[in-house]
């Protein structure tokens, strides 16, 4: 009988080959944050209303700007993939 040695692999790295090797259906968005993996359904039609009405008034009320999916990044290389806002706000853009 023959062993074979195998290279020991962390957890992150385990974790991140299974994040690669994900079948996410088509329409979900599946993320790696913080040692974490979050698989997220698309919003239905319901939850982009609601959302719609609350950022309607947001902005009649304020100042601010909103702008979705971006893919902007934050001055420690962190992505924020999901909304960028703020009165004013410099933000970098990864290079396309």
């Amino acid at each position: 009988m023959t062993a074979v040695a195998h290279e020991p692999t962390t957890p992150a790295e385990g974790l991140l080959e299974i994040f690669l090797s994900l079948d996410t259906p088509e329409g979900f968005r599946a993320e790696l944050t913080e040692g974490e993996i979050v698989v997220t359904p698309p919003p239905d039609g319901e939850h982009e209303k609601y959302i719609s009405r609350i950022v309607r008034q947001v902005i009649k009320r304020s100042r601010i700007d909103i702008l979705g999916e971006q893919g902007t990044e934050t001055d420690e290389g962190r992505r924020v993939p999901e909304e960028l806002r703020g009165p004013g706000r410099h933000v970098r853009c990864p290079e396309a």
